[in-house]
């Protein structure tokens, strides 16, 4: 008898007595659409390495005072181990290269499997951003290629784009009374590069206006048309950068 094991544990031994002779054992993969113990089938005296169902039958070579004897056969399987493969979390900058290499994690649920064994799942960690992808979440997959001795079991990872930080720069408007409105200057929105930005909202108010009230703010730059000094609040903001 023999009991089955799982891929990458030693392999269990099998038991059989005789009156008379040696016990030998053979083994053979059970192959769908192949007849038992022929040519194309052999058997083998070394115990299966590989996941899968086998059969086992034991033997005694024909001696002096009694003749040969084969038992009946017993199946077991090797069953395959169990891995886990974790995408490790990321992040990066709106506007940045994304972040490489991306990296994952290997837990052995069950059996035992080596380093060769993982190389040969080809594993590849995907995600769909890029330099140009809005600030937001995205899930970084695990991808392999199929292997028999091994079930696999992914956990996606997930890619933080963060906003990018700006500076935004203001500067004082002196008008001449000329009974007309005149309006105040846009400020200049820039990334941290110099770059000067366009997709982002400028609110204006002549108080001051924060991230608690710049829903109500106007996107017009207010105006002045009397003599006199009027103060211009500025709160800009985008959906990829850190508002100001």
């Amino acid at each position: 008898s023999i009991s089955g094991w799982t891929y990458g544990e030693a392999a269990h031994t099998p038991v059989g007595t005789a009156k008379f002779g040696t016990v030998e054992f053979r083994y053979q993969p059970v192959k769908e659409g192949i007849a038992d113990w022929n040519i194309f089938n052999p058997a083998a005296s070394e115990a299966p390495t590989q996941a899968g169902t086998y059969r086992l039958i034991a033997q005694v070579a024909a001696g002096e005072g009694y003749t040969a004897l084969k038992s009946s056969e017993m199946q077991f399987t090797i069953a395959p181990a169990q891995v886990l493969l974790t995408a490790q979390d990321a992040a990066g900058v709106y506007g940045e290269a994304v972040k490489s290499p991306l990296t994952y994690t290997t837990a052995v649920l069950a059996g035992k499997v080596n380093s060769t064994d993982i190389a040969a799942l080809g594993v590849q960690l995907t995600t769909g951003v890029s330099a140009n992808s809005a600030a937001g979440a995205y899930p970084i997959t695990v991808n392999y290629t199929a292997n028999s001795n091994i079930t696999v079991t992914t956990a996606d990872g997930i890619y933080t784009v963060a906003r990018k930080a700006i500076t935004v720069t203001a500067e004082n408007a002196t008008f001449v009374y000329d009974g007309r409105p005149h309006t105040a200057a846009a400020p200049r929105a820039a990334a941290q590069d110099g770059r000067t930005l366009a997709d982002v909202t400028v609110y204006y108010g002549t108080s001051p206006v924060t991230s608690q009230n710049y829903g109500t703010a106007n996107t017009a730059a207010p105006t002045i048309t009397n003599v006199g000094l009027m103060t211009v609040y500025y709160y800009v903001t985008g959906d990829n950068y850190t508002p100001v």
